[in-house]
């Protein structure tokens, strides 16, 4: 499996390689400091660099083939004008504190703010689709296997914390990081309950699964 050794490596090979190379950034459950999920969290890395050419690419397919297999992991490309630029998204919004250089320029306190009021259409409309899948999946269920109730109630308890996140930060000026740090911020029982159930998805019966959801849509409904 990819350690942080390799991505010393990746990282020397990149400043060698690749004449418009700028960081590595780290992004996702993992650089925010969230429990992993076994078997379910993916390593969302960012290999920031300016003119890749296909030349790059196929260079750097090339050369990570002497790296081990490591399903969770996925590299993504982004140009510095790209990160830097005001795109007026969620996306903006958390990539800015949820991520973590691990090696080059720190260009993070760079990422502009998006205009609260577009942030706070993205968490309206956020927790609406949330509570509306949370209906979807409960009637689904009945039909569903286990795994498959699983699977889709870990992404429901997610985009959860992400929009309260988003309306966290659009009610305080303060991001909270972790999904620890909302339940913190919104002093909730139900929120607790979902933390514990979703990052304990994987042996969590499906009973439970489907109660804590229904808590949970109580909730949101009153926010939403």
């Amino acid at each position: 499996m990819f350690t942080y050794d390799h991505f010393i490596e990746l990282h020397n090979w990149l400043t060698e390689n690749w004449s418009g190379y700028v960081s590595i950034i780290e992004g996702g459950s993992t650089s925010a400091g969230d429990p992993i999920i076994l078997g379910r969290s993916d390593w969302e890395v960012a290999i920031v660099a300016d003119n890749i050419s296909e030349k790059d690419r196929i260079s750097l397919a090339t050369y990570l083939r002497s790296f081990p297999q490591d399903d969770r992991l996925e590299l993504v490309y982004r140009s510095k004008e790209e990160l830097l630029g005001n795109s007026q998204s969620s996306h903006q919004l958390t990539g800015k504190f949820r991520s973590k250089t691990l090696f080059g320029e720190d260009l993070l306190d760079q990422i502009p703010l998006p205009d609260v009021s577009i942030i706070e259409k993205a968490w309206r409309s956020g927790l609406k689709m949330t509570i509306y899948k949370i209906d979807k999946y409960t009637v689904n269920a009945s039909i569903w296997s286990d795994e498959r109730i699983r699977k889709a109630f870990r992404q429901v308890f997610k985009d959860a914390f992400l929009n309260l996140q988003l309306k966290s930060w659009c009610d305080t000026e303060n991001f909270p990081v972790t999904r620890k740090d909302v339940v913190l911020a919104y002093s909730s029982p139900e929120l607790a309950d979902v933390w514990d159930c979703l990052h304990g998805i994987n042996d969590a019966n499906p009973d439970v699964i489907l109660e804590t959801a229904k808590r949970l849509k109580l909730l949101l409904s009153e926010i939403a």
